[in-house]
């Protein structure tokens, strides 16, 4: 029998309440799971978004090749709170598979993160609709 929203609903709300916040110490299981399921998707294209302050490490650079091979691009959100040298992995996500890296200073953080994200969203539909990759 199908799952209905209300069951999801309460399984969401399980979930978030039963969570542990905490810092990421590494991209390597979120990028992962990310491939994995986005692996699936039958779709014109495929991009995922990550908003990162910078400072978990990718321990398996070699998943960036496997996104690559899957024609799957990640963009990259830092939001820079951490010194600059936490630029590296960002940035090497972003151009290993073809996304964009998007830097937003301190000071910018609360009103330009939602900014960024839809419009990154917005161009990659239409980037879609055209038929070209941006």
């Amino acid at each position: 029998m199908a799952r209905t929203r209300e069951q999801d609903k309460i399984q969401l709300f399980q979930l978030i309440k039963n969570a542990h916040p905490g810092d990421l110490p590494t991209f390597d299981t979120p990028l992962e799971m990310a491939l994995d399921s986005l692996s699936k998707v039958d779709a014109a294209g495929r991009r995922l978004i990550v908003l990162t302050d910078g400072d978990p490490v990718l321990q398996d650079t070699a998943i960036l090749d496997r996104y690559e091979q899957a024609g799957i691009q990640i963009d990259v959100v830092h939001a820079e709170i951490h010194a600059p040298k936490y630029r590296e992995t960002p940035q090497r996500m972003a151009r290993r598979t073809g996304g964009k890296y998007i830097q937003i200073g301190r000071d910018k953080l609360d009103q330009a993160i939602p900014r960024v994200l839809a419009q990154r969203t917005r161009d990659c539909i239409a980037s879609l609709a055209s038929g070209q990759d941006d």
